[in-house]
C-alpha cells in the first residue's frame, strides 16, 4: 500500500475530512464527476464527461480526454495525457509525458514510464515503458 493511501486512511479512520485543491488556472469542463481529496495543479485540463476518483493527483499540464475515467489513488505527472474513453483503474501512476491513447485501459497498481506511449491495455501490477510501451521487469 502506498504511503499516501496509508496516511489518508489513518486520518479517515479518525473522522478526518478532505477537500479538493484545484488551481484556478485548471480547466474542468462540463459534466465532470470529481472525487474527494483531489490535488489538481496549474493548467491541467479535464474534458467533458470524465470521472475522477478519490485522492487523485494531477500535476501541471496533465490533460484528460473526454469520457475518461481515473480510479482512486492514481497519480498523473506533468504533461501526461489520456485520450477519450481511456481508463486508469486504482493506484495507477503515469510518469512525465506518458500518453495513453483513446479507449485504452490501464490496470490496478500499474506504472507507465516517462515519455511512454501506450497502444494496448496494460495489465494490473505491471510497469510499461517506451514507444510503444512494453512491459519491463525489475
Amino acid at each position: 500500500m502506498n504511503l499516501k493511501k496509508r496516511y489518508v486512511e489513518l486520518i479517515l479512520s479518525k473522522r478526518g475530512k478532505f477537500t479538493n485543491l484545484i488551481h484556478p488556472t485548471s480547466i474542468i469542463n462540463s459534466n465532470v464527476k470529481l472525487g474527494k481529496g483531489l490535488i489538481i495543479f496549474m493548467s491541467s485540463i479535464i474534458s467533458n464527461d470524465c470521472t475522477v476518483g478519490d485522492f487523485v493527483s494531477l500535476q501541471q499540464y496533465a490533460a484528460i480526454g473526454h469520457d475518461a475515467k481515473i480510479g482512486n489513488w492514481s497519480h498523473l505527472n506533468a504533461y501526461s495525457f489520456m485520450g477519450g474513453y481511456a481508463e486508469l483503474e486504482e493506484q495507477v501512476c503515469l510518469n512525465t509525458r506518458a500518453t495513453i491513447l483513446p479507449n485504452i485501459k490501464v490496470g490496478n497498481n500499474a506504472t507507465v514510464g516517462a515519455g511512454s506511449i501506450v497502444l494496448r491495455n496494460v495489465k494490473p501490477n505491471t510497469t510499461v515503458f517506451g514507444n510503444p510501451a512494453k512491459k519491463i521487469e525489475f
